[in-house]
């Protein structure tokens, strides 16, 4: 909730405990979320190597679609737009019709020069 706030700083503690309490619970698809959650946060705050990284995390708990599209966001944003792409051809394949991906997705290729792939992620 607080992320929606948009204080991504006080998130990002406060799923970090979430991240802790879920290890220690052996919740391995909540660590996953919360991995994702906070990679979130990380994408916000602009650190877009930490929100690969815990992407990543996040991915070896569990399949993870979200976690799948916030690692395209971010690299997307540190203009790795092929990576991005993947990434989001990955969330696509478990969530074909996922409005967030979808929009990461024809934004990668619009930053390639390829219109017509991103105007038919757009028409989805």
């Amino acid at each position: 909730a607080q992320l929606d706030l948009g204080d991504a700083v006080n998130a990002m503690a406060d799923l970090a405990k979430a991240i802790e309490l879920s290890h220690a619970q052996g919740a391995r698809f909540a660590a996953s979320t919360a991995y994702a959650a906070k990679a979130d946060a990380c994408v916000t705050l602009q650190c877009y190597d930490q929100a690969v990284n815990d992407c990543d995390e996040a991915l070896k708990l569990a399949v993870n679609p979200l976690a799948m599209a916030i690692r395209g966001e971010a690299k997307l944003l540190s203009h790795c737009y092929r990576e991005a792409l993947v990434d989001c051809g990955d969330a696509l394949a478990l969530e074909p019709h996922d409005p967030y991906t979808l929009a990461i997705r024809a934004e990668a290729h619009l930053c390639l020069g390829e219109v017509l792939e991103a105007i038919d992620d757009c028409d989805q």
